[in-house]
């Protein structure tokens, strides 16, 4: 709001500042351009530890997606071996494995 300078004068008298923009916004320009490297480096290691991370937990779900092909297939030879450190993940070899011996015990 702009308002006058005196109220005695007639006609009343205005003020106005001019200044360039960057007077009052280069502090907060400076500080998104020195926050934006970092805040895009962490993006980059966190998306990169996420990538790290799923295929550390795909890998093995691969290996036991082959192995139920291969258990439809009726090809029961061999153990199943899938090392995880998922709990889930290794519960889930082992109750493939038993499959694989009692259908290999069944059919025989």
């Amino acid at each position: 709001m702009i308002e006058g300078v005196a109220a005695e004068t007639e006609p009343p008298l205005l003020i106005a500042l001019v200044a360039p923009a960057g007077d009052f916004t280069a502090a907060v320009l400076g500080a998104i351009r020195s926050g934006t490297t970092p805040s895009v480096a962490a993006l980059a290691l966190g998306l990169a530890g996420i990538a790290f991370v799923a295929s550390r937990i795909a890998r093995p779900l691969r290996a036991l997606a082959r192995e139920a092909d291969r258990i439809r297939a009726l090809d029961l030879a061999g153990p199943v071996v899938v090392q995880s450190r998922v709990v889930e993940i290794e519960r889930l070899a082992i109750a493939m494995d038993r499959m694989k011996d009692a259908t290999r015990l069944f059919g025989s």
